[in-house]
């Protein structure tokens, strides 16, 4: 019997929360530089690579999901970090 292995890195997920609650909703994750939502609601996986409405079950807040969105906020944040350092760094 062969086993299944996942299809991406799970050591590389990032958690995908409710903006209202903060219930984790789903886990970011790449795999061959695209960016997945994978959801798991009811003992099913859904795994979704172009863009999706969720709503969560705790508070029914709807959330939009874009890959681009996600690439974004990424690139948003590390400039963030890398201005950070360029302020703290002596020179």
């Amino acid at each position: 019997m062969t086993e299944i292995q996942p299809v991406y890195n799970v050591s590389t997920e990032k958690p995908w929360c409710c903006p209202r609650c903060g219930k984790q909703l789903g886990a970011v994750y790449r795999r061959n530089d695209i960016r997945h939502l994978r959801i798991e609601h009811a003992g099913l996986v859904v795994v979704v690579s172009m863009g999706a409405e969720v709503t969560c079950p705790s508070c029914s807040q709807m959330r939009t999901w874009h890959p681009g969105q996600e690439a974004m906020d990424e690139l948003i944040e590390k400039s963030k970090r890398n201005i950070f350092k360029l302020t703290i760094s002596p020179t």
